[in-house]
């Protein structure tokens, strides 16, 4: 199967960048986790500290003594000066061209967006190697994000580029050149509040599930399709939770102030695991079903951490103090076995690849956890694992 990254948000500044046209998704600090405040609830994830502090505390288990070899997944990025790159493992990367807003990439095509007549977009296909246009696809909503999935490239966004109702999930097959609707544009529920804005698209390990949000200042509401069959489910129905990321089983969502993380079943909605007293940061889902990200509160520090199926958690690296900054995962480069942990956020500059800065972790099989020793809600009661080991 074809490597497949969506490249359409990042966790410390996600906006809905179309052409000119940004919407911002979020911004300002973690609440809980920092304690600085509230914020607008108008966001499709959960708001988190802007800026990269020198990152001193938690780091995998076993320093590398050389840089380690960046997965060979291909990557898409904004740069900080707007521009889009992208580029495969640590090798040379390339830019966009100024108008296009890059989408996804796969192993043979880069996706970017441009505007297209009467308030839509053009989703523009590239041969990754040579940069070449492939194709043009007309589609008949205004895009803001998108992700690969096993049947294609799946869409969302907005009815027009008045971004003020529903555009829904489409499904652009790159072989036939052309776009259907998987999940049809409408209204946005008026629960939600006003105004509302549309997530990015997160996929699952296995390719097959493909999944967004819509949050107003209010509420939230998920779609997760099955791109094999087309059939649609809404795990989240006007509720609170950001979506972060989705397994093969369930959908991970938190809340704005860091208080708590909820994995719900696909199928029926049903509440499978939850965590409070955590923040949730770069989260990657696993192949074995896990998710693991940067974990932790003020009072608890941070480290990276995996959550099996059930929601049994362990640390996979030491815990920073609770006022060091945290860790991160380059979800770009990372892949459903493989962590990338660095000391910064990724910005396909890759100019440092030393350990400590940077290591790579293999995900562990979550099933062999055991359930953590103390309150499974309080972060500072499990002890730190050994670790799994780092890839030279």
């Amino acid at each position: 199967m074809a490597t497949r990254v969506s490249g359409t948000a990042t966790d410390h500044v996600s906006r809905i960048t179309i052409h000119g046209v940004r919407a911002i998704a979020f911004a300002g600090a973690v609440a809980v986790a920092v304690g600085s405040g509230t914020l607008l609830r108008a966001t499709t994830t959960p708001p988190v500290l802007r800026g990269d502090p020198a990152f001193t505390g938690a780091r995998p288990a076993s320093a590398l003594p050389a840089g380690p070899a960046i997965p060979d997944v291909p990557w898409l990025t904004e740069r900080g000066d707007g521009a889009w790159i992208y580029g495969r493992g640590s090798g040379a990367s390339a830019e966009l061209p100024a108008g296009e807003t890059g989408l996804a990439i796969e192993d043979a095509l880069v996706a970017s967006t441009r505007a297209g007549a009467g308030g839509h977009s053009v989703v523009r296909l590239r041969d990754v190697p040579a940069g070449a246009v492939v194709a043009d696809v007309e589609v008949p909503i205004w895009v803001s994000a998108g992700a690969w999935t096993n049947g294609g490239l799946v869409v969302t966004g907005y009815r027009d580029a008045s971004m003020t109702s529903d555009g829904g999930l489409m499904l652009v097959d790159p072989d036939q050149r052309s776009a259907r609707s998987l999940v049809d544009p409408s209204v946005f529920p008026k629960a939600l509040g006003v105004p509302v804005a549309r997530g990015e698209v997160v996929v699952s390990p296995s390719g097959r599930w493909a999944a967004s949000n819509a949050c107003g200042v209010r509420l939230c509401e998920t779609q997760v399709v099955d791109v094999s069959t087309g059939q649609v489910f809404r795990p989240l129905r006007s509720a609170e939770g950001f979506l972060r990321v989705i397994t093969d089983d369930a959908i991970v969502t938190t809340d704005d102030d860091a208080t708590w993380i909820s994995a719900r079943r696909i199928r029926d909605g049903g509440e499978a695991w939850r965590e409070t007293n955590s923040v949730l940061l770069d989260p990657l889902a696993a192949a074995d079903g896990s998710v693991v990200g940067v974990v932790g509160s003020r009072s608890a520090g941070w480290a990276i951490g995996e959550f099996d199926a059930r929601g049994r958690r362990r640390d996979l690296t030491p815990r920073s103090g609770p006022d060091q900054a945290w860790p991160r995962i380059w979800r770009e480069v990372s892949t459903p076995t493989r962590a990338v942990i660095a000391s910064r956020g990724f910005d396909g500059s890759l100019r440092d690849l030393t350990a400590p800065l940077v290591s790579i972790l293999d995900l562990p099989d979550a099933s062999t956890l055991e359930p953590p020793p103390g309150d499974p809600g309080d972060p500072g009661g499990v002890s730190p694992s050994a670790g799994p080991e780092v890839i030279r």
